[in-house]
């Protein structure tokens, strides 16, 4: 997925190519049926391709970034921390906060890109008292992946262990500090640890304890997410599965706390979506077929 950004350009290249060759064409021809005949073939190749690929490359009718971002800050509190893992579910963050100037209380982290220094000057810069929170634990990790950024002998393990341990510093400090943690993807259990985490349909919501919060279902913009098929863009299918998957997992943890008529309902829901993995979808199958009976 990640590297079809980088055939862009290659294309404007192959077009540039093309376009030379076919001046070269005309002013090799001297006969004008010839010269008409590449003119022609030279306006009708771009208006083949512009037809063939409009309808599948078209995005106008598209709004998935817009409406997950509705949902991710509706389900997070307005100063809340919140860490995402792919790209797509992180740059629109930036987009939102640093362009359209919005949600700028919220402090969104990637976790891949902590591992690189570039990016912790980043976040000091936009989130200075995130950092300053977990100051002594940033340092530990700069100072562990500076060998291996210069080209230096350097010790992976040792770097992957200060890595870890400052994610889990940024966590715990934010939490001290009275924020509430999101993810939009499950933890590892290296940084999960002693933490629960609650489905909450825009994201995952780290909690101490068991807790059931309250959620504004009807506020949920998610009807283009519903009936997603194979043939649909690969983003709608990611983002759709990424609802059906909260429906599932709210589903479980519901059914977990003894509501179980709940439980149904967000089962229920949750096969409205795509999935990906086809055993999330069987498995609220299953519980949609034991629950039913169970009330019959």
């Amino acid at each position: 997925m990640f590297v079809t950004v980088f055939y862009i350009p290659s294309y404007f290249f192959i077009s540039v190519l093309i376009g030379i060759g076919m001046i070269a064409l005309l002013v090799f021809f001297k006969n004008a049926k010839y010269r008409l005949l590449v003119a022609s073939i030279s306006l009708f190749l771009p208006a083949m391709v512009f037809t063939a690929n409009i309808n599948r490359s078209g995005m106008r009718g598209f709004h998935f970034t817009d409406q997950y971002l509705t949902n991710l800050f509706l389900a997070a509190e307005k100063d809340a921390v919140i860490f995402t893992q792919i790209d797509f579910y992180y740059f629109p963050t930036l987009y939102y906060q640093y362009v359209l100037d919005r949600e700028r209380e919220v402090q969104v982290i990637d976790q891949p890109l902590l591992k690189r220094s570039w990016y912790l000057e980043m976040l000091q810069h936009n989130y200075p008292s995130l950092i300053d929170r977990s100051k002594t634990a940033v340092l530990k990790f700069l100072n562990a992946v500076k060998p291996f950024e210069n080209d230096q002998p350097y010790d992976g393990n040792y770097i992957e262990n200060q890595y870890i341990a400052m994610i889990n510093s940024l966590i715990d400090e934010s939490v001290k500090s009275g924020k509430t943690v999101y993810f939009t993807y499950i933890p590892a259990s290296n940084i999960l640890r002693n933490y629960s985490i609650e489905p909450v349909i825009g994201a995952y919501k780290l909690t101490r304890e068991p807790t059931l919060t309250k959620i504004d279902y009807e506020g949920f913009d998610l009807e283009d997410y519903k009936h997603v098929s194979h043939n649909d863009p690969f983003l709608v299918r990611t983002f759709s599965h990424f609802y059906g998957e909260q429906h599932v997992s709210r589903g479980a943890y519901l059914e977990q706390t003894g509501k179980k008529n709940e439980a149904l309902q967000y089962y229920r829901k949750g096969l409205d979506f795509y999935f990906q993995n086809e055993q999330v979808k069987q498995y609220a199958i299953q519980r949609i077929r034991i629950l039913s009976s169970e009330n019959q």
